[in-house]
């Protein structure tokens, strides 16, 4: 019966995050006009239910990394959905994600609009539209300026687009990002002899919290306040780069799980060593009724730690977790290792390149994370846990995955492409040789429009030849997948155990008369099969698990 009270305990903690959080707050709208004249307007479509969006992000050639021109962005398409996704802000590596704009079908409200080069800064000193092409020019004719070129979207209310939006914030929900470019080359420069070419790169995300300062604007999900956006996702190289150049313009997946839609997810710090959640607001950043203790440091002198969730094991799901700092020196690589009940997960910096994966991050609040579990019975998930071969210890819903080479695994979901849904992709997988640590790998994945595939790919930082010494050749190694679809997401089964339907912990007759009245009646957690209707097909389904006594 264990599982069945794992599921109750479930259900349960999923339906205190939708009882506790199921009302947005009234926005505050701000006096003022934004850049063309109109009025401040409240935001759209408020974000809660899991939505996603990929960003494709360009970055002017020939300007200087960290230096000149570093901030001349440009985004070239956002797919998103079942909601609207725009930015509040975009400076090099660092995204402001805010979701639901007031003004949906008006094109200024993304930064996609080609209408937006005219307000691009410093455009006095250089033309903006198009970029200069003649760079890098002599250090006498540089303007003192890294934002040279860049739209400041939201930075206050007098440079604001109509695209007044949400913002996200850690309190709400939990954002998770994924590199959705395998390696791209800016042909930008080293910021000091700015003739160094910075070439191909390889980069992972993280989500970064700066306690709602951001240079984006959006409406807090919490407060209704328009203000910096709170989260917000940045974008590293993996590797060494002279004065921290480190910051990465490249593709970028997205998606954001929040905790009322009953979610089990959590922004841990571990400040002092003690288990706890992140506070921002005054508000506990995780599912409303998750007790902290859940996460177990494993050592105090590193980011390593453990996860066990009730009523969830890497049997039943899928843990989906990344690096949460906020400074731009230090930067970390998740590694997740499912184990018999729970999860091991260990934090790296990202320049580092001791093979045999021992070295780890600082144990300290610089080695914040955020994660969320996913279940494999969540309505239309297509996702799973893809071993280094290629083969699936779990799946959910329809694709193929095939390993085609040395950490290169292609996807196909029929009838999907890129422009459909986006796809979040984390380490899920040991250490070769060494079954009690999880890998040093870094994922990234993008769309091969000619196949009509994903492509994944799975690599490590070793010391090599380049420029840095670096190398990033691919290897095998285990990952978790989730597609978050943008007509049709992943949605959770908060009815939890099918067959205890009266939810009193037993499976007897009395779930059975709880089930024929909720069928009769068409309401509840009827609906057993997830097919979105409520008929003869629930009754067979309902027995069958009923009969076996578990779920």
């Amino acid at each position: 019966m264990r599982s069945i009270h794992s599921a109750v305990l479930l259900a349960a903690v999923a339906g205190l995050a939708s009882s506790l959080m199921a009302a947005p707050p009234v926005p505050n709208v701000p006096a003022g006009n934004d850049i063309f004249g109109q009025p401040a307007q409240g935001p759209g479509e408020y974000p809660g239910t899991l939505s996603g969006a990929t960003y494709y992000i360009e970055l002017a050639r020939n300007t200087v990394n960290g230096r000149f021109g570093s901030n001349a962005l440009k985004h070239t398409a956002i797919y998103s959905g079942p909601m609207k996704w725009t930015a509040g802000n975009t400076n090099e590596g660092d995204l402001d994600v805010v979701i639901g704009p007031a003004q949906p079908n008006d094109p200024r409200s993304f930064p996609t609009w080609a209408g937006w080069d005219q307000y691009r800064e410093d455009q006095g000193i250089f033309p903006c539209n198009p970029f200069p092409a003649a760079l890098p020019l002599p250090a006498s004719q540089w303007p003192d300026s890294e934002n040279w070129g860049r739209i400041r979207l939201t930075g206050s209310l007098q440079k604001a687009l109509p695209n007044f939006s949400w913002g996200t914030h850690p309190a709400h929900g939990v954002l998770i990002g994924t590199v959705a470019v395998n390696g791209k080359n800016n042909f930008n420069f080293d910021r000091y002899d700015r003739v160094t070419p910075l070439g191909t790169f390889y980069a992972h995300s993280h989500v970064s919290d700066d306690g709602g300062q951001s240079t984006g604007r959006g409406y807090n999900p919490i407060t209704g306040n328009f203000q910096g956006t709170g989260l917000y996702i940045s974008t590293f190289v993996v590797g060494e780069r002279p004065g921290n150049q480190d910051e990465a313009v490249a593709d970028v997946a997205v998606a954001y799980f929040p905790y009322e839609q009953g979610w089990l997810a959590g922004f841990y710090s571990d400040a002092s060593l003690t288990p706890t959640w992140r506070v921002r607001d005054g508000l506990t950043c995780a599912t409303p009724g998750l007790d902290a203790s859940v996460v177990t440091p494993i050592d105090s002198a590193d980011a390593r730690h453990r996860i066990n969730l009730p009523g969830a094991s890497p049997a039943s799901g899928m843990l989906l977790a990344q690096g949460a700092g906020d400074d731009n020196d230090e930067s970390y690589i998740m590694g997740v290792l499912p184990e018999a009940d729970g999860w091991q997960l260990a934090q790296r910096p990202d320049y580092n390149t001791d093979t045999t994966g021992l070295t780890f991050a600082p144990g300290s609040d610089l080695t914040r994370f955020t994660f969320v579990y996913v279940p494999y019975d969540a309505a239309n998930l297509v996702g799973g846990q893809v071993l280094p071969t290629g083969s699936l210890a779990h799946s959910a819903g329809t694709f193929t995955v095939n390993h085609t080479a040395a950490g290169t695994y292609e996807l196909s979901i029929p009838g999907k492409t890129n422009r459909d849904g986006t796809l979040l992709v984390t380490s899920a997988g040991a250490l070769p040789g060494n079954s009690s640590i999880p890998d040093r790998t870094f994922f990234s994945w993008e769309f091969n429009s000619s196949t009509n595939k994903f492509v994944i790919q799975s690599r490590e930082l070793v010391a090599g030849s380049n420029t840095w010494g670096e190398a990033y050749p691919l290897r095998d190694s285990g990952f978790y997948f989730v597609w978050v679809d943008f007509t049709n997401p992943p949605a959770l089964n908060t009815c939890g155990c099918a067959a205890d339907y009266n939810k009193d912990g037993g499976v007897d007759g009395g779930d059975i008369e709880s089930f024929f009245s909720e069928w009769s009646n068409g309401v509840g957690c009827a609906d057993v099969n997830q097919d979105g209707g409520i008929d003869g097909g629930d009754i067979e389904s309902f027995f069958r698990v009923w009969e076996n006594g578990g779920c």
